[in-house]
């Protein structure tokens, strides 16, 4: 890119920390892993709360992190009620930012309860969180778009 003036401008990339993935029933391996992977990748730990149905997986995928070479602790599971393990992985403060797939209601009360920690995905700045509804996604604040499929749909940059 050519120079615009006698200045720099650079972008850092650092790890926000720990990463809370909570997933759901009907798509158990590929939502852990669309999670963790760029979690990983960015350098952040990562806390999975799969579906109370389906938790083998994800502990299998921790295990298969953990024989490639992912430090142990790095990707940890945490299978349970979400209502117990859900709740306490959104309000824990070390927990920086949550990617939330499920119910709609479930997502709009976890993002109600921690806004500064909302996310679709990991990306630089808060956004609102999607909540899956029966492979329709439905933002819980729909005067805020989260992905760039939309912006364009709606005519936007």
């Amino acid at each position: 890119t050519p120079s615009r003036g006698d200045y720099m401008t650079m972008s850092v990339y650092e790890p926000m920390g720990v990463v809370a993935a909570i997933t759901p029933w009907n798509s158990p391996i590929a939502s852990e892993a669309q999670k963790v992977a760029p979690a990983l990748a960015a350098g952040n730990a990562v806390v999975i709360k799969p579906a109370e149905a389906t938790p083998l997986l994800a502990l299998e995928l921790a295990a298969i992190c953990e024989e490639a070479g992912v430090p142990k602790g790095l990707v940890s599971v945490l299978p349970g009620r979400g209502s117990v393990i859900g709740d306490a992985i959104t309000k824990h403060p070390l927990v920086k930012r949550v990617s939330f797939t499920g119910g709609t209601g479930t997502g709009a009360s976890r993002t109600a309860e921690q806004p500064d920690r909302r996310s679709c995905g990991l990306r630089s700045h808060a956004a609102p969180a999607n909540a899956g509804n029966g492979g329709q996604q439905r933002q819980t604040e729909p005067h805020r778009l989260t992905s760039r499929r939309a912006t364009k749909r709606r005519g936007m940059r």
